[in-house]
This record gives C-alpha cells, structure tokens and sequence, in this order.
C-alpha cells in the first residue's frame, strides 16, 4: 500500500510539467504556423509579431562549389510579404520537431516553398525561439535551399 501511495505521488508530481511542456511545444508549434499562415495571406504583420527584434535570417548553402553562409536581414523578408502581388507565398512544412526548456526552444522542420502554386525550393529550416510576455519569438532562424524537384522531397499532403 505504501508503495503504491508513494507512486500516485510521484506521478502527480510529474504530471503537471509534462502537462506544461505539451502546452508549451503547442504554443511554439501554433507560433510557426501562424508565420507560415502570415506568409500565404500576405501579412508581413502577422508574421512580424512571431519574430524578435534583430533577427537574421541565414541560409546554408553553396556558390560555385563551395560552402557558404548567407545572412539578411529579417525586414527584407518581411518586405517581400507584404509587397502586394498576385501570387501566394506558400511556404508548406512538415516532420516539425520542436523541443523546449523553459523560454528557450528549438524547431527544426522539411520544407517546400512554392510561388503562386509553382514549386520552388525545398529545404530545411531550423528555428530557435524565445518566450518573452507576448509568447514565442523566432530569435533565430536559419535554412538549406535545394533547387530542383530532382534534388528535394514534397510535402506528404501539399495544401
């Protein structure tokens, strides 16, 4: 009998924080896809009160051969939303694994990019957030770009 008492005390010890850290991958997860909608419905605002001030968006690749590591600045991203066109910025991701520890949390998910319903790029991006008083921020973010329906995976369901 005790130690079934002490076992019903250690599980609900542990289960309010396993409960918390769902709700937390939740909110990252939710986060993300409301950046992701943002871009589709062309709202640079939207996407905006997802990000940190000072982001740096970087991308890995390669130019001629060899490796390189590109920076720009998240306001030129942001630019590009918003600038009115015809065409849907449709940025789809899937296999999102996130992990989180207290404020801090890592994101990293496959992605193909298409341009008002033409296939793009895919690649990878790779996300670090904080949560400040507003909720999770991307204070990170970088990705890999393939081009070239030879060299990258599709979504298992596209939009």
């Amino acid at each position: 009998m005790k130690r079934l008492f002490s076992l019903v005390i250690v599980l609900a010890a542990i289960t309010p924080a396993l409960a918390s850290s769902q709700t937390e991958e939740e909110a990252v997860r939710a986060a993300i896809e409301q950046v992701f909608d943002g871009m589709r419905a062309g709202d640079s605002a939207m996407v905006r009160a997802h990000l940190a001030d000072g982001l740096v968006l970087h991308r890995a690749g390669e130019r001629d051969g060899s490796p390189v590591l590109s920076a720009s600045e998240a306001q030129g991203w942001l630019n590009s939303i918003g600038r009115p066109r015809e065409e849907v910025l449709d940025e789809q991701i899937w296999d999102l694994e996130i992990q989180v520890d207290g404020r801090l949390a890592t994101a990293w998910m496959k992605f193909a990019f298409f341009f008002g319903g033409e296939f793009s790029h895919c690649g990878v991006n790779a996300m670090m957030l904080f949560k400040d008083s507003d909720g999770w921020k991307i204070f990170a973010l970088a990705d890999t770009s393939r081009r070239g329906e030879d060299n990258c995976w599709m979504p298992p369901e596209p939009r």
